[in-house]
Order: C-alpha cells, then structure tokens, then sequence
C-alpha cells in the first residue's frame, strides 16, 4: 500500500512538472499558454504582432472508404499592458493535400474563438474549405486572411483566445489515396495604443486654471 502511495505521489509530480507555463512579450502585451495544450501546432515564435507555428506532425491520411481526422487546438491569454488593448485578432492556416483515385477526398476546417476576460460576450469565427478530385492530384489550401482580422471590434485588456484545426481525409474506396496537412499557421493580434483617460485632479487642475483665465480678462476689462 505503501509502495502505492509512493507511486502516485511521483506521478503527480510528475506531471506537475512536465507542464509549464509559457509566455512571450511583444510590443505592448504578452502571450502566455500551456505548453501541454500545443503538441500539434508544435511551440509558437513570436514575430512583431504574430505568432507563427511551424508543426511537425500535424497531417492525416486514407486508403480506405473511411474518414481518418485530427484536430488540434490552442489555446492562450493575451494580457495588454496600461495604455495598450487588443482591437482584432486574426489567422491564417495553410497546408497541402495529395489524391489519389476516383472518390477521394479531404476536407480542412478552423476555428478562432475570442473571449475577453474583462467585458461579456465572445467573438467567434469558423471558415472551411476542401478538395476532391479523381486520378492523381495535389495543392495547397488557405484558410484566413492575413490583411482583414476575423474578429474585430475588441477593446480587451485581456482575453482568451483559442484556435481549432480539422483535418480530414477519405480515400474513397480500396487501393486509393487520401492526405491533407497543416504546414503554418498565424495569429495575428490587433494590439493598438489607446488615449489615456485624463484622472478627477487633471480635470480639476484644468478648471481651476480655466477659471484663473476668467478672472484676469475680467480684471483688464476692468481697467479700461
């Protein structure tokens, strides 16, 4: 029983420790995330407002009449800093696919979720897209836009923001071939600059010397 307890114990620890919290800083905001939530989409680099994803091991195949699919998600916080909030959040995915046969398919899909932590509501965003074809084919596929965000309309201090990625792939029938994979992705953050609210004491001080004004040109007035 003892030895059990033991067991446990270490294994907890275990993996306690094999998960981390990871974050980067960018221009006004930091990113922070998992590190176990990330295995598809493989540990994100940050470019200017960007975080860029290189996986590995993000791709399914058939070659059978039977649908094989992956999905992968991340999921991160973005935190501005005073005097900074996240406006839009936008991504781009981009993978290929390979057919192989009459009947063969494959089909991609993603989703982008926005959840501020410090205002209601939460934005979302899906966009899908697929190829088919008989004999031997092969391309590449685009999801998102990388010159007009997906969400918008933020005025977040904080939020969640989480990204999830179908692939799938139907051979068709016996003897055919089916593949489609993820080689990139991008989420592109919207962090902007915002005026500062001016505090109670420097609209007093504006007052006060708005009044100080009044009561010189009323003084000259006086004296002529």
């Amino acid at each position: 029983m003892k030895s059990l307890v033991v067991a446990l114990t270490s294994a907890v620890i275990s993996a306690s420790a094999s998960a981390a919290t990871i974050s980067l800083n960018g221009e006004g905001f930091g990113v922070s995330w998992d590190d176990s939530v990330a295995s598809l989409f493989g540990a994100p680099t940050l470019v200017g407002n960007n975080l860029i994803f290189k996986p590995t091991a993000f791709g399914v195949s058939s070659i059978t009449n039977a649908w094989s699919t992956l999905v992968g998600t991340f999921n991160m916080t973005v935190s501005t800093w005073s005097g900074y909030q996240l406006a839009s959040v936008g991504f781009v995915d981009v993978g290929s696919y390979a057919l192989l046969g009459a009947g063969a398919n494959t089909a991609v899909g993603t989703s982008l979720f926005v959840t501020p932590y410090d205002s209601a509501g939460a934005s979302a965003f899906s966009g899908s897209s697929g190829a088919s074809g008989s004999g031997i084919g092969y391309g590449s596929w685009t999801l998102g836009d990388a010159e007009s965000p997906e969400v918008t309309g933020l005025a977040a201090q904080s939020a969640n923001v989480g990204l999830t990625t179908f692939l799938a792939a139907n051979g068709g029938s016996a003897g055919n071939f089916a593949s489609v994979n993820l080689s990139s992705a991008k989420l592109s953050l919207g962090v902007v600059p915002v005026a500062p609210v001016p505090e109670p004491e420097a609209y007093l001080m504006l007052l006060t010397g708005l009044g100080m004004v009044g009561v010189i040109a009323r003084r000259r007035s006086a004296r002529r």
